[in-house]
């Protein structure tokens, strides 16, 4: 089985980064994959794989995000 511990590390400090330089948005799969530096070769850019959507969800509800019922954003409350 692969070592997840550094992805999931560099993963949750670009999302750190990205809510600290704008705290009331939502770190979007675009703008996560940037601060990771990835270029959208294989992938596109708004395109996160299954492990990191997860964790990312997970990131915004510690962050005090929620998610609206109708159209699925994340908002602060």
């Amino acid at each position: 089985m692969r070592e997840t511990g550094g992805e999931e590390k560099r993963f949750t400090e670009a999302f750190a980064r990205l809510l600290e330089r704008d705290p009331n948005t939502a770190p979007g799969p675009t703008a996560l994959n940037r601060e990771l530096g990835k270029t959208g070769q294989r992938t596109p850019l708004n395109v996160l794989n299954g492990r990191m959507s997860v964790l990312r969800r997970r990131l915004l509800e510690e962050a005090g995000f929620v998610q609206d019922e109708k159209w699925k954003r994340w908002h602060r409350p």
